[in-house]
């Protein structure tokens, strides 16, 4: 390798290395003055995001938040719970509640499809979104990438189902995906080790729009989580906070802008 070429790709490492920690994104959110739409796959989805939202409410920013399903399924934590019907509403319970700890006062909206195979609803999910986006009208969009941050379905469905409605959309300023650097998808897998929890982070992203600094913002990233006893256990709590403690950020990726005619 020859020096141009050794200074190339050194100029390449520097410059993925400043874009992944420039906090950019208080410009892009300050500009807007339209509502932001979080579209989630599930209720508990939104500790992913959660310092963020926290932060636009302060701001002044419109926050609404749609769930594609209620997450239905069962797991060890709500053997209480006799079926579908039951558990969907405690996992909305549950949300409303994780919402309000993060400031956001307006209902969020449960379009309640199946949690156990939404990808055969996907074009119905689509419409049903595109139809919600145009109520509300929103300057900016927010959901999952095509991975889902740990590749669950209801992540990637929801993700790709809001893309399709975003582009159908010409007045959307911009479509977000949330993201986790690589570096913080590092911490949060090792401490997913060190407690034993079998929940990890499979898509990660080496370059980000932005870092958005949500440190002032833990308690009630905490408060959130919290807020889901049917599906997180004190390990899975104990953990949260300590990446909490070792990472003040949360990440977006710009997936579309749109551009002025």
């Amino acid at each position: 390798m020859n020096i141009c070429q050794m200074l190339l790709k050194l100029f390449v490492v520097l410059l993925m290395f400043f874009l992944s920690h420039t906090v950019l994104g208080q410009p892009l959110f300050s500009a807007i003055d339209r509502p932001i739409v979080f579209v989630f796959g599930h209720p508990d989805d939104e500790v992913w995001i959660g310092g963020t939202m926290a932060d636009l409410i302060h701001k002044g920013h419109e926050v609404h938040v749609v769930y594609v399903t209620s997450g239905s399924e069962k797991n060890l934590f709500m053997k209480y719970f006799t079926g579908p019907e039951d558990t969907n509403l405690k996992r909305e319970h549950e949300a409303a509640r994780s919402l309000r700890s993060l400031g956001i006062s307006t209902a969020p909206i449960f379009l309640r499809y199946s949690h156990h195979n939404p990808g055969k609803q996907l074009i119905v999910i689509k419409d049903k979104l595109e139809t919600i986006f145009r109520k509300i009208d929103p300057s900016i969009v927010i959901t999952f990438g095509p991975g889902g941050i740990t590749g669950h379905i209801d992540h990637i469905i929801t993700g790709l189902s809001a893309t399709n409605a975003v582009d159908q959309l010409p007045n959307i300023d911009y479509l977000l995906h949330i993201a986790i650097q690589t570096v913080r998808a590092a911490t949060f897998n090792q401490i997913s080790d060190q407690y034993d929890i079998h929940y990890k982070v499979k898509e990660s992203a080496k370059v980000v729009s932005f870092s958005h600094d949500v440190s002032n913002y833990n308690e009630q990233r905490i408060q959130s989580f919290q807020s889901h006893p049917s599906q997180f256990s004190s390990a899975m709590e104990k953990a949260f906070i300590e990446f909490l403690n070792q990472t003040n950020t949360e990440d977006l990726i710009i997936a579309r802008k749109r551009t002025a005619n």
